[in-house]
């Protein structure tokens, strides 16, 4: 049995302003006929960010069901970060996924996020997006994995060692370096 079948499906990830519903960071993992266009994932973003808004006043995590999925949401400063999954899906598989998006993002940024940091940084958002979702699949959902693995790729000292690599080289190199140390880690090898 494929282990990756029984892991929580995720449909999209968005970062939002949680004053204007703008979108910031966007990822969608299933190509559904729903997101086939850039207006129909526009036209969801402000569909959700209409359910969402009432709860932006309020710091923390919530659960809403919207536009046949179900949306876990979590608002810090001015961002609202949105873990979106199927209607049938668990709530607490997909506040995991939120939570350990938020949490790598803190750890390896050393702050709270905010829209600034998140522009500013946004080879690492997609990094740890990709880390933690495979095609709509939870890799894993573990911060303390994450972060040590992460932190050193994209410390100011790491670009003085990146040489003659574009950024892609760069960023590819940490990615299966640490892809290579967790297969170390969780199987021994």
């Amino acid at each position: 049995m494929d282990v990756t079948s029984q892991l929580a499906p995720v449909s999209a990830v968005l970062i939002l302003d949680a004053q204007s519903g703008k979108s910031v960071v966007t990822r969608y993992y299933h190509p559904l006929s729903k997101f086939a266009s850039e207006k129909t994932k526009a036209e969801f973003e402000t569909a959700v960010y209409g359910k969402l808004r009432r709860y932006a006043a309020a710091q923390g995590t919530s659960v809403v069901f919207t536009d046949r999925a179900l949306a876990v949401f979590h608002v810090s400063n001015d961002v609202m970060v949105t873990v979106v999954g199927p209607s049938a899906e668990s709530e607490l598989l997909l506040g995991d996924v939120l939570d350990t998006i938020i949490e790598t993002l803190s750890n390896v940024l050393e702050s709270q996020l905010e829209i600034s940091l998140i522009q500013e940084n946004m080879n690492l958002v997609f990094v740890v997006l990709d880390e933690v979702i495979h095609h709509g699949r939870v890799l894993t959902d573990s911060p303390a994995v994450l972060a040590p693995h992460l932190a050193p790729a994209f410390s100011p000292s790491a670009a003085t060692n990146i040489g003659d690599q574009t950024i892609s080289q760069a960023i590819e190199s940490a990615k299966q370096s640490m892809a290579k140390t967790l297969m170390q880690e969780l199987f021994g090898r």
